[in-house]
């Protein structure tokens, strides 16, 4: 076998307490094997063999170190061929079957019969997960596609399957075959991690393979460090990010993701071509960010219905970065370091009281865009959750009421994505009090002198925007809606409480997107603005 790894691909790959496939080591340089310092030639094997779909054609050995699993067990079917290689076969072709002919991604472009003919190359070595791209294609026009060929273990039983090859070579074969489908679309970009290449080849491996769940491994590594950046993080973290384009998949199905590849294609930078694809799709990509942060709490112990499908056996939920059962809680800065494309928790706990209304407060001081969400657990087990979106310099209050109906508010600063890379970390700080008497101003101490509009959040908004006012009275207010000529679209009024309010405006679904114009009345003062609803 002729070949040339880098010794840290196989380490990493194989002895870490995570087995991880060593395709990202290859990618990561951003530039062809063969200027990378890593040279990989295709092996040399004693067989080969045409799968049944005419689609791959397998090489390995029968004798020697990499003689396949029970090289000589030829039972199902009895063909002459091992059964371990009849197994990498069947596995091969469900991964096919989902990802190009149910998903509808593109196959992996020829490779000009490098192996032998035009069927796909696969061989089976002692290097456990591996895709190479080989070469430019020009199958794709407009894409920088590559073709590839993949090296599975001629023997996955690893220590968490120590009897069994055959769970880890079914998720490898989707997990590699998937890589193999990328490199259709690209094969490198400059991103800081390939954190996207590795994260979908992971959630690729749920789909296809939902009875092993071997992604929820890696889970941890990724749900409890939600504070490091999407995007810039590298090692296990980037395995673990599975759950991002799980998220996606499971709320806006394959399609979303199919594209997201497609725009990839033109966009040597992952986030921004997820991004644009977002726009594409006339949905705001940082709110739908911070939703993905709001699932990921109701996982594990923490599970709901409403969520990830299969949240309650993922066996691992998020870090709290801070939690608070005694009032008031002071102005304090952001718990944990956080970077940009991340989240945080916040707990708040409902105290020993009979009544009140929990009021938070969030100041943004630095010229970044932040989202919060904002989640409620009722003591009836029902969840409301909002999204609001911070802007630079920025510090709306947000209230809760009957607080004493409440197990538990979390509250989830997010940076967003501001369209380019940015390193370092964000700066906020928070407050908590409760507001037992409805009196509560924004500055404490002092009774509201006037009306005053402190927030519309989010703007533009998807599902509902939240209008905040202070009020110096208890009265009747109402909030009214106009189209761009002028058309009434939506209404409602209520009666305010002195101190602060806080009103949701939910759009009808027969109102199409666009900018619109609110009206908020109170006691012969009107304050009036902007609003922007994406559809």
């Amino acid at each position: 076998m002729k070949y040339i790894m880098a010794a840290t691909t196989l380490m990493f790959a194989w002895f870490s307490g995570v087995q991880a496939c060593a395709t990202a080591d290859l990618i990561a340089s951003g530039v062809p094997p063969n200027d990378s310092g890593i040279i990989l030639n295709r092996p040399e094997m004693q067989n080969q063999w045409a799968t049944p779909d005419g689609v791959f054609l397998i090489h390995f050995d029968t004798e020697g170190p990499l003689a396949v699993y029970h090289a000589y067990e030829d039972i199902d079917p009895a063909d002459g061929i091992p059964d371990y290689v009849n197994r990498c076969a069947e596995f091969l072709h469900l991964s096919r079957q989902k990802i190009v002919e149910d998903f509808g991604f593109d196959p992996p472009p020829d490779d000009d019969d490098q192996g032998g003919d035009s069927r796909y190359d696969i061989y089976l070595t002692d290097v456990p997960a591996l895709t190479t791209p080989e070469s430019p294609s020009d199958q794709y026009p407009g894409r920088p596609a590559y073709s590839s060929f993949i090296q599975l273990g001629h023997d996955m039983r690893i220590p968490r399957y120590p009897d069994d090859p055959y769970p880890f070579l079914k998720v490898s074969a989707a997990h590699e075959y998937f890589h193999a489908v990328e490199f259709a679309y690209r094969a490198y970009s400059m991103d800081v991690t390939p954190w996207w290449f590795e994260s979908c080849a992971v959630w690729i491996e749920d789909i296809v393979f939902d009875d092993v769940n071997d992604a929820y491994y890696q889970l941890p590594y990724y749900i409890q460090n939600l504070h490091k950046s999407l995007y810039q993080t590298s090692g296990l973290f980037m395995y673990g990010a599975w759950l991002y384009p799980d998220f996606i998949y499971e709320a806006f199905g394959q399609e979303m993701l199919k594209r997201c590849w497609e725009r990839f294609a033109s966009f040597n930078l992952a986030m921004e071509a997820v991004r644009l694809t977002f726009d594409e799709f006339e949905i705001d990509f940082n709110t739908e960010y911070c939703r993905h942060i709001i699932w990921n709490y109701f996982t594990d112990y923490n599970y709901r219905d409403g969520f990830y499908e299969e949240g309650a056996d993922f066996g691992s939920t998020v870090s709290i970065a801070a939690s608070h059962q005694q009032y008031p809680v002071e102005w304090s800065p952001q718990p944990v370091d956080q970077f940009n494309v991340s989240g945080a928790y916040i707990e708040f706990l409902k105290p020993d009281i009979s009544a009140g209304t929990l009021i938070l407060g969030y100041n943004n001081p630095t010229e970044h865009q932040h989202y919060l969400g904002i989640a409620i657990i009722r003591n009836d087990g029902e969840i409301e959750y909002e999204i609001h979106r911070i802007d630079h310099s920025a510090s709306p209050y947000f209230y809760i009421s009957d607080f004493a109906g409440c197990e538990k508010v979390i509250m989830m600063p997010v940076w967003a994505y501001e369209g380019y890379r940015i390193e370092g970390t964000t700066l906020y700080d928070y407050r908590a009090i409760i507001d037992s008497a409805n009196t509560f101003s924004p500055v404490e101490g002092e009774p509201p002198s006037g009306f005053e509009l402190t927030g519309v959040y989010p703007n533009p908004f998807n599902g509902s925007v939240s209008i905040a006012f202070v009020s110096p009275v208890k009265g009747d207010f109402n909030i009214s809606v106009y189209d761009l000529i002028g058309r009434l679209v939506w209404e409602a009024g209520g009666a305010s409480r002195q101190g602060y309010n806080n009103v949701h405006l939910h759009m009808p679904e027969t109102l199409s997107g666009g900018v619109l114009f609110y009206v908020l009345r109170q006691d012969q003062v009107s304050f009036s603005g902007k609003i922007t609803y994406l559809k």
